[in-house]
């Protein structure tokens, strides 16, 4: 048996304790990691976007990949790593994700390679005791395409959360 194999197995059976599986019940984990696997490292997702298509909690797959030891670390920090080209479109990609803020589903959108430079700015208005923020987010997608939107809000986060989704909603209409 393979070295990787035998660490496969390793992880699948120590996650199989762990959540209680009978020993021998391992073929649907087998299963799910080795199309977790194929979906990181074949596929170019990331570890959430194949947590999230196969339904498991990205950090159950990140403790799965440490325990066979297979690094999802990239070799450099995100900042410094050229920009990938995504492999769906956008539509397809915001629907794999459940649960996450439409200002995550930005910043993912960005490692993901679908947005190539992201610009927010934001301002204040009204009396010091009920402020009115406004925030803007303009993006330029892989393709050149340019979005913008603006969102309001009382607070600085609930501006921002608005500008997002209202650029989430543009990007998916064109």
């Amino acid at each position: 048996m393979h070295k990787s194999h035998r660490a496969l197995d390793v992880a699948v059976a120590k996650h199989a304790k762990d959540v209680g599986l009978p020993p021998g019940d391992r073929s649907v984990l087998d299963s799910l990691f080795e199309q977790a696997h194929r979906y990181v490292f074949e596929d170019n997702l990331s570890v959430r976007e194949a947590g999230d298509m196969l339904g498991i909690p990205t950090q159950v797959l990140r403790q799965w990949f440490r325990a066979a030891g297979i690094s999802t670390a990239g070799p450099a920090p995100l900042e410094s790593m050229p920009k990938q080209k995504a492999t769906r479109s956008i539509a397809d990609f915001l629907r794999t994700r459940h649960g996450s803020s439409p200002i995550s589903a930005i910043h993912e959108l960005e490692q993901a390679g679908h947005i190539r430079a992201r610009r927010w700015s934001d301002s204040r208005t009204g009396p010091a005791h009920q402020p009115t923020f406004t925030c803007a987010v303009q993006v330029t997608t892989a393709e050149g395409s340019d979005f913008s939107a603006e969102g309001m809000g009382t607070s600085l986060q609930s501006a921002k959360t608005h500008a997002a989704a209202h650029l989430i909603d543009t990007m998916i209409a064109n």
